[in-house]
């Protein structure tokens, strides 16, 4: 169709970008920076099966030492939103009722302090964060009695049952602030300006999401043969680093798996002149199929037309992408430490019961287990040798 050379180019950078070294690399270093923060042990497998092999919690200590400090920086400052006017030394009346209604809404709805808790721990787990700020509704249905409007009481029905009625109440109703994982997003090695940069979001929705926005602006293609792409049975698709290091990996929703991309995107116009123009798309396609279901212009969701997902990076490089984190910085330390650490409890462990070879005139039963302070009846003892250890205590 029209838009056939969109959706080519979309998943033409999205296949490049899904094979980039620098992206893997960067996932499986906040996979192990979970683990390290988490001080989850992997089984130990030198120099014997099992052996020693704890995890040090230095990681661990070092971001959350640092965590409640940055988290004041970023909070401390009151009012969080200070608003002046051009050419005036003092606010008036209207600016301050402005100034006062953006800090109750950050404060009261947002829940401001609580998100840049958020946003500290992912940086310094992650080096790399996409937060998403938007506006939200949420109701709930709810059954109620009725009540007659002169007396107050619960009108009854001829058959003396009590009259009910449902009523959609808000329960949420304001600004709020998402995460999008790190290897939901796609974006060039080296995309330093942001808003320069091409994003692809993996993005996932039910069949009944996409049935409730088919009749909004942009929506289109939306039928049941897209059932065919929903992702059957209730394992994640796709797990975040941290869902993945804690063995998270049951969802309550199948779901249709998505690419949302927000591109710089040149066409010719249709009209007489045919002139080439550059505009900034949102296009929403699905991922088996290749399915164009929903395409915006960037600025028809923000005024401003800049990307709605936002970049926080901790450690900061020119011509990376991405962040570093805590971990990243500490890695040989950490990982030092915790192998000393190991070897010194795997020396001692062989020492005090160390390792023996035997001959069959010994007469060892062979499921004998060497127990500190415990004999084990042998034949001949002179059968058994303990090399000897160059270990010195």
């Amino acid at each position: 169709g029209e838009w056939q050379p969109l959706v080519d180019y979309c998943f033409d950078l999205f296949e490049k970008i899904d094979k980039s070294e620098y992206r893997t690399r960067k996932i499986e270093a906040i996979k192990e920076s979970y683990r390290i923060y988490e001080q989850i042990e992997q089984a130990g497998t030198f120099p014997w099966k099992d052996a020693s092999n704890v995890v040090l919690p230095m990681h661990t200590i070092t971001v959350d030492n640092l965590e409640p400090r940055l988290w004041a920086g970023i909070t401390g400052k009151k009012p969080i939103v200070q608003l002046e006017m051009d050419g005036m030394t003092e606010q008036d009346e209207y600016t301050k009722i402005i100034e006062d209604w953006f800090n109750q809404e950050l404060t009261q709805t947002v829940k401001i302090e609580n998100e840049a808790g958020t946003i500290v721990h992912k940086a310094l787990l992650e080096g790399t964060l996409y937060p998403i700020a938007s506006y939200d509704e949420d109701e709930v249905t709810t059954r109620d009695f009725v009540y007659d409007a002169t007396t107050g009481n619960i009108v009854i029905d001829e058959d003396g049952s009590a009259q009910t009625q449902d009523n959609v109440e808000a329960i949420f109703k304001g600004g709020k602030i998402e995460y999008a994982e790190f290897n939901d997003i796609y974006i060039a090695d080296d995309a330093d300006d942001w808003e320069k940069a091409d994003v692809i979001r993996a993005v996932r929705y039910t069949y009944g999401d996409l049935q409730r926005q088919k009749d909004k602006p942009g929506w289109m293609n939306i039928g049941p043969e897209l059932l065919g792409e929903v992702n059957e049975g209730y394992e994640l698709e796709e797990r975040s680093p941290s869902q993945e290091v804690s063995d998270v990996n049951v969802t309550g929703t199948e779901t249709i798996e998505c690419l949302e991309c927000v591109v710089r995107y040149t066409f010719k116009t249709d009209d007489d002149k045919g002139s080439w123009e550059n505009e900034r798309y949102v296009a929403l396609i699905t991922k088996d199929t290749k399915t164009l279901i929903r395409l915006r212009l960037l600025r028809d969701l923000n005024f401003r037309n800049e990307h709605l997902i936002k970049r926080i990076r901790l450690y900061k490089e020119h011509g990376r992408a991405y962040g570093s984190s805590i971990y990243e910085k500490i890695k040989s330390i950490q990982n030092g430490a915790s192998d000393i650490f190991n070897m010194v409890v795997n020396v001692a462990t062989v020492t005090m019961i160390p390792w023996f070879l035997y001959t069959d005139k010994a007469g060892i039963d062979g499921d004998a287990v060497i127990t500190p302070g415990k004999g084990i009846k042998v034949d001949d003892p002179s059968q058994v040798t303990f090399p000897l250890s160059l270990i010195h205590i």
